[in-house]
């Protein structure tokens, strides 16, 4: 039994890599990295209902693909739905559980809680990882193929997991620089206005001179008419 899940999980890495099913899982691989990176640099914003029914929507896209797939095998078009019709039974539940994980997040009817989780990216982009393994094999349904596809989804999971950690730590450093240039930018800005209180109190001060000069010269000048008045009289 260890032997043959082991070959089916080799068989399973080297059927990720044939151009037909990078053709559906790159995008997912993307998807995925670009949103946990967002969510571990941006851990002050959380998820909400909106993100959840956008993350169901996954679903339906990798359904149509495996009904294209299906479709396109040999030349039997819509008869592959009836000779492949486990692969077919494997597409419809992929669409039966968008649509159910859709209706639950459209209508909020379960607890965001547990919508959270079962609406996030690891765990659709996971199942839908899996499924199209399985419909781009030449395998059928069985034990081992179930617990071979677990052990890659777990695996998966742990190291998307640990790639958390460096990202993590990666985002609190760039914050810290861009604390440390924040505060630099204030320091800035403080000896800036320093300067320029220093330079607006020698202003006023030059002013006051200018104005008291003034004032003694008016004063004097007055001083002066009064005195010529006096002579007048």
């Amino acid at each position: 039994m260890v032997n043959e899940i082991t070959s089916l999980i080799i068989y399973f890495i080297k059927l990720s890599f044939t151009p037909e099913v990078l053709w559906e899982i790159v995008p997912l691989f993307f998807a995925t990295i670009i949103i946990l990176s967002y969510f571990e640099k941006y851990k002050h914003e959380r998820e909400n209902w909106g993100a959840y029914l956008s993350n169901s929507l996954v679903l339906f896209f990798v359904s149509l693909g495996l009904f294209r797939y299906i479709y396109g095998i040999g030349i039997g078009g819509f008869d592959n739905f009836i000779t492949y019709s486990g692969k077919s039974i494997a597409a419809i539940f992929v669409l039966f559980i968008g649509w159910a994980i859709l209706k639950f997040n459209f209508n909020h009817i379960l607890p965001e809680k547990f919508a959270k989780h079962l609406s996030s990216v690891l765990t659709l982009h996971l199942f839908a990882y899996a499924i199209i393994l399985f419909v781009h094999s030449n395998l059928g349904v069985g034990l081992g193929v179930v617990v071979a596809l677990l052990f890659i989804i777990v695996v998966i999971s742990i190291v998307l997991n640990i790639i958390k950690i460096p990202l993590k730590m990666f985002f609190a450093y760039a914050e810290k620089i861009k604390e440390k240039e924040r505060i630099g930018y204030i320091k800035e800005e403080e000896f800036e206005i320093k300067e320029m209180e220093k330079k607006l109190k020698e202003l006023r001060t030059e002013l006051k001179k200018v104005e008291l000069k003034k004032a003694e010269k008016e004063k004097k000048e007055a001083m002066r008419i009064k005195k010529e008045i006096k002579k007048i009289r």
